[in-house]
């Protein structure tokens, strides 16, 4: 019971880490809705995504961007370091958590830190 109520606060966790990354993040449907086949806008807490809309609003026109393209930009361009601080420090609970499943007999697989 113990360990499950610690993997429960370790998974609730890495919800908040994993939508930073776009990890696990829902995809938009498939076919031309009403939006012309543009995706959905990318979730706020997803970094990369919001990243990755800035550059390609700068990279979908000629002139040099907008005010509001690059205040869009730096925004999740400032937002970058304190995820990759965040999903770091997430890092070094899962290799806690993983050694505490092994006890149990389960591999949690955890990645090196990010540099």
């Amino acid at each position: 019971a113990d360990v499950k109520s610690q993997f429960d606060a370790f998974n609730k966790e890495w919800e908040g880490v994993r939508r930073k990354f776009g990890v696990g993040a829902p995809t938009a449907p498939a076919g031309r809705g009403g939006g012309g086949g543009r995706g959905a806008a990318p979730d706020p807490d997803n970094v990369i995504g919001r990243i990755g809309a800035a550059k390609s609003s700068v990279a979908a026109f000629w002139e040099n961007p907008s005010a509001a393209t690059m205040q869009q930009y730096n925004e999740a361009k400032a937002m970058l370091p304190k995820a990759i601080a965040d999903a770091n420090a997430f890092i070094t609970k899962a290799n806690a958590m993983s050694n505490t499943l092994k006890a149990h007999n389960v591999t949690l697989t955890v990645p090196a830190a990010i540099k």
